[in-house]
């Protein structure tokens, strides 16, 4: 019997679409699913979107340093990615990416 890679488990509170209020990346949205994550590089463009095959996390005070480890399915050639942030619990939960200055929180869907 072949030995399958643990499917990795994303924390409950990354889950769901992020965005900034931060004009410079307008349209711009960053999704967290439970086995995916899509990035949308301008409104109305075509989503990349990458499996997660690892996750790592370090503390860092009251913050959480993750590491995600991704592929693009589409393209199996394509060399695995890393997207890293940090997240902030403060204030309903916060990303910050590495190098990028505006703070990503989770879209609200409203209430039908």
């Amino acid at each position: 019997m072949a030995c399958q890679d643990a499917i990795p488990v994303v924390p409950q509170h990354l889950l769901g679409t992020w965005v900034t209020d931060d004009p410079r990346f307008a349209g711009r949205t960053f999704e967290i699913t439970h086995t995916h994550v899509k990035i949308v590089q301008e409104q109305g463009g075509q989503p990349v979107v990458e499996s997660i095959h690892k996750i790592e996390r370090k503390p860092v005070g009251r913050n959480t340093l993750f590491t995600f480890y991704t592929r693009d399915d589409a393209d199996p050639d394509q060399k695995p990615g890393k997207i890293i942030f940090e997240y902030d619990p403060g204030d309903d939960g916060v990303i910050h990416f590495k190098n990028q200055a505006p703070a990503w929180k989770k879209r609200v869907e409203p209430l039908l």
